[in-house]
């Protein structure tokens, strides 16, 4: 009996191994069950993902086991894996779960007002996430929180947006589930914006029959409570659906483009006027108006003028083109009398200052046919029969001469084009004739005749048709602006500079104002350019009127020395100017004015001018290879014939 009781004291205990739970779930992070055994123990995995134990073995005894999967599920589908728990034979599996991660915003585009507010995005979730750590823009005044995990809310605050260009909006990235991200765009709305009143007063009139091919649109200017400048465009069409657009900038008035050829006869148009601020939903469209072509004549007359663009000043400067060497063939509508014209007109007025005060200007062109076309070419005695009698000089001379008589008598055919108007105008003579040359008469009175070929081709950047007509009618012409070239390499003669001086002193009709006999900047005429912003490359810049010595220029290089399509800063303030004082709003020089005077007006119109002085360049440096950047091909063009009218 002893016996038998001592061998059943000593028989060992069966290996146990117990866990807490059967199943887990790691999708939100970490879990835990706890292993109770009476053997040491070792810890397995397997399945359809991997993940982190910890401890993965142990002794006898009771410990707590932790879980976590290595990443988030982005399967789409739950994964399962087992862990299984062993030790002396003994085991116990736990079922391992992972749900796939969600993750969603209540919306994909948070709009807010203008005002300052919040709003708030919903976001459904059963992981991590956080707001990307960027730079968020300055009109967001908060965003909470930026980081958290489970469901959630982003709320949103904004400053109030006090611009009425366009809305704020930025986009705003959070990420969750590790290498997983969604957006919501933040957009906050302009401030409100009063458009424009609804153009009114459209010619041609509602329902107008017998309409030329080239019609001249023409309209009331709108008004803006902000007062906001207001661009105009006109919208036509052949059936009140699909729209052309033609822009009118500023003035409110445009003819029909050559680009878009001659209208159909005897078809319907529809057309309408927008005006538009600039600014946030300022728009405003006239009503649809229709007219019909119906009108046989598809050419001009001799002497038949049309109003290529009319000015909403009250006194508008007025330009006048018209052909020298154009028969009447060239005058059909749409061909090549208006094509070169408006060419002209458009290289113009793409430039600056004419391009930001266009509407200033009221733009005519009149018919003058010729019995030959080109021009007549003094060198070889070629003689051609022209209405305004044209001579080049030829050869390698770019000077031109006209009856100056003949043009004066014709343009003045147009009723409203008076001698006064002339004066504070300028004559664009357009040569049929595909040469490179170009001479503008200049009269002391303020008339003036700009003649230039219109040259079809060339090998140079400064010598198209297009840097004639701004160099010769947009500086000589109007601008009276002197040649800043250099055709001589000798110090510039006395008589020279005496007479630029004369042209200058001519209060009531000054000329020459870009060029210097002195070589100290306070000395010149854009002395009140020094020391303002935006203007440091306004100087001293020794070579112009003709000369490399003795006359000095205000920028290294500008229109008026290669024809580039740029005139330097004091030539834009004196055509500013000079445009100002013809419209009536700066009063001009006068002979009787004390030096304090002429002061004071010269500190008005620089106010004036700096309102609008888009082109703050400095132009110094040039992109053409040449000798102080004027290309080495250059040829300047023929010099100002300055012609002095007794009173």
């Amino acid at each position: 009996m002893s016996l038998f009781l001592l061998v059943s004291c000593t028989k060992e205990e069966e290996p146990k191994i117990d866990v807490s739970s059967s199943s887990l779930d790691v999708t939100s992070g970490a879990a835990k069950f706890t292993v109770t055994s009476n053997v040491k123990w070792t810890i397995s995995q397997s399945g359809d993902f991997n993940f982190t134990v910890s401890p993965s073995s142990g002794d006898v005894g009771t410990t707590e086991v932790s879980v976590s999967a290595y990443s988030v599920n982005n399967t789409g589908s739950v994964r399962t894996s087992t862990i299984t728990v062993s030790g002396g034979g003994a085991t116990a599996a736990v079922s391992v779960s992972q749900s796939p991660v969600t993750f969603s915003l209540s919306t994909e585009v948070l709009q807010m007002e203008a005002k300052e507010s919040t709003k708030s995005i919903t976001v459904t979730s059963n992981t991590e996430w956080n707001v990307n750590g960027i730079t968020i823009p300055n009109w967001i005044k908060s965003i909470t929180p930026t980081a958290t995990s489970g469901n959630g809310e982003i709320k949103i605050t904004v400053n109030e947006n006090t611009s009425r260009l366009s809305e704020n909006t930025f986009l705003l990235r959070i990420s969750y589930g590790g290498s997983l991200s969604k957006s919501v765009e933040i957009k906050q709305d302009a401030a409100y914006n009063n458009p424009p009143t609804k153009p009114a007063g459209l010619k041609p009139e509602d329902n107008a029959t017998n309409v030329s091919m080239m019609p001249f649109f023409s309209w009331e200017a709108s008004s803006d409570v902000e007062g906001d400048e207001i661009t105009y465009y006109v919208h036509l069409s052949t059936d009140g659906k699909s729209w052309k657009r033609i822009s009118a900038g500023k003035s409110t008035s445009v003819p029909l483009p050559s680009t878009m050829g001659v209208l159909q006869n005897n078809t319907r148009y529809y057309y309408k006027v927008s005006a538009d601020d600039g600014h946030n939903e300022g728009v405003t469209e006239s009503d649809v108006q229709t007219f019909t072509v119906s009108s046989e004549k598809d050419a001009y007359a001799d002497g038949d003028y049309m109003v290529y663009m009319e000015s909403s000043k009250p006194n508008p400067v007025v330009f006048v083109f018209t052909g020298d060497g154009y028969l009447a063939e060239h005058y059909k509508y749409g061909g090549n009398f208006d094509q070169d014209v408006n060419e002209a007109i458009d290289a113009l007025f793409n430039m600056e200052p004419y391009k930001s005060y266009k509407e200033y200007f009221t733009v005519y062109k009149i018919a003058a046919y010729s019995n030959q076309t080109g021009i007549t070419n003094k060198t070889t005695n070629d003689i051609k029969d022209t209405k305004f009698k044209l001579e080049w000089e030829g050869g390698r001379s770019t000077g031109i001469d006209c009856n100056d008589d003949i043009v004066f008598e014709w343009v003045q055919k147009i009723p409203e084009v008076t001698s006064e108007v002339l004066r504070k105008g300028a004559i664009g003579v357009i040569s049929n004739a595909d040469v490179y040359a170009g001479t503008c008469i200049s009269y002391s009175d303020g008339m003036s005749i700009s003649m230039i070929p219109y040259l079809r081709g060339s090998t140079s950047q400064t010598t198209t048709f297009a840097n004639v007509i701004v160099h010769e009618m947009g500086g000589h012409g109007f601008g009276r602006l002197g040649d800043e070239y250099k055709n001589y390499n000798e110090r510039a003669p006395q008589d020279r500079i005496d007479a630029i001086l004369s042209y200058q002193n001519d209060w009531s009709c000054p000329f020459y104002m870009n060029l210097s006999v002195y070589p100290q900047q306070s000395k010149s005429l854009w002395a009140h350019f020094a020391g303002v912003e935006g203007y440091s490359h306004v100087g001293m810049f020794e070579g112009g009127g003709l000369y490399t010595q003795g006359i000095w220029r205000p920028e290294q290089i500008s229109c008026m020395e290669d024809n580039r399509m740029y005139y330097n800063s004091p030539s834009r303030f004196y055509i500013v100017k000079r445009l100002l004082e013809a419209a009536g709003e700066l009063e001009p020089y006068s002979d009787d004015d004390t030096e304090e005077v002429r002061a004071q007006k010269i500190a008005a119109a620089m106010a004036r001018f700096l309102e609008r002085d888009v082109q703050r360049t400095d132009n110094t440096q040039s992109n053409t290879k040449g000798w102080e950047g004027v290309p080495y091909d250059f040829i300047p063009l023929g010099p100002t014939r300055f012609v002095v009218v007794e009173e």
